[in-house]
């Protein structure tokens, strides 16, 4: 039995440098409830990429990206950063990944009619077979200009082309 288990366990394809990837954006959950008469927007449908430059001999994947999508208040947001990701563990060609981004983020408040351009991180883990990465992140609360942007769960799918 350990012998079977050992000889499935093979990693899932790891990102070569200059690979590109295409996000598809999701869902997302709120930590906390939106202002009393409004409710947040939670189909935060758009699309990005992600272009790979690094893997180190260690395993860790190094790439930039740049995101568009609809956000809590259904207006515009933009991500451009850089971040990392490492595999936690594979079983089977299913690998467990934890990583990072950092960059910049602009963000339409439909609410304020605002506009906000911030540095943001968030980290995130991934589950990725083959060509599919599916990745949740965090992006914590913000505060910038005076107003608190909202705590965030979201989702992408990533598929390698």
């Amino acid at each position: 039995f350990l012998l079977l288990l050992l000889a499935t366990t093979a990693f899932a394809q790891e990102r070569s440098p200059g690979d590109v990837e295409l996000n598809v954006w999701g869902k997302s959950y709120h930590m906390s409830p939106a202002p009393l008469g409004r409710s947040f927007n939670e189909s935060n449908i758009g699309v990005g990429f992600r272009y790979y430059f690094e893997t180190t001999n260690g395993g860790t994947e190094l790439f930039t990206g740049v995101d568009i999508f609809k956000n809590s208040t259904a207006g515009r947001a933009i991500t451009l950063g850089v971040g990392c990701q490492t595999r936690l563990f594979s079983i089977g060609q299913t690998s467990v990944l934890a990583g990072a981004t950092v960059g910049v983020l602009s963000y339409e408040n439909t609410w304020r009619q605002k506009t906000y351009v911030t540095p943001a991180a968030y980290p995130f883990i991934g589950l990725r077979r083959k060509k599919v990465t599916m990745t949740i992140g965090y992006i914590p609360a913000i505060v910038t200009q005076g107003d608190r942007l909202p705590a965030v769960l979201f989702t992408y799918i990533s598929i390698r082309f």
